[in-house]
C-alpha cells in the first residue's frame, strides 16, 4: 500500500490545481501504489495498475448489487463512468500528476505512474 504516496498527496494538494474528483481518483491510485521500500520487479513503485472499476468506484459509480473482481475484470464501464474517469485521469496527466506507461490489452490492464 502507498501509504507514503497518499501522505505526499496530501500534504501537496494545496498546491495543485486541480478538481476534487480528480484528486479523489489520485488518493485511490496513490493507496494501491505501492512505496517504495515495498517494490518488487513485477510491481514498481508508483504504479497503479489496478483498473478503471475501483477509480469509477471512488467517483461513486457502482458496479451493481454484487461486487466481483474477477467478474467486473471483463465488464466494461457504463458510458457515463467511463467518461468520468477519463476526465480525471486526462486532468491528472495534464497536471503531470501521472503519466500512462502501459496500454491495456487482453489480460492486461493499463498501467500509471504516479509522478509527482
Amino acid at each position: 500500500m502507498g501509504y507514503q504516496l497518499v501522505r505526499d498527496a496530501i500534504a501537496h494538494r494545496p498546491t495543485w490545481h486541480i478538481s476534487d474528483r480528480a484528486y479523489a481518483v489520485l488518493l485511490r491510485m496513490a493507496f494501491s501504489a505501492l512505496d517504495p521500500e515495498h517494490a518488487s520487479e513485477d510491481h514498481p513503485a508508483r504504479h497503479y495498475f489496478g483498473g478503471w472499476w475501483p477509480l469509477a468506484m471512488t467517483l461513486g459509480y457502482l458496479p451493481g448489487d454484487e461486487w466481483d473482481d474477477d467478474l467486473l475484470r471483463d465488464q466494461p464501464l457504463p458510458p457515463a463512468a467511463h467518461r468520468a474517469v477519463a476526465r480525471a485521469l486526462n486532468e491528472l496527466t495534464d497536471a503531470q500528476l501521472i503519466k500512462h506507461v502501459g496500454s491495456p490489452n487482453r489480460g492486461r490492464r493499463a498501467n500509471y505512474e504516479l509522478t509527482y
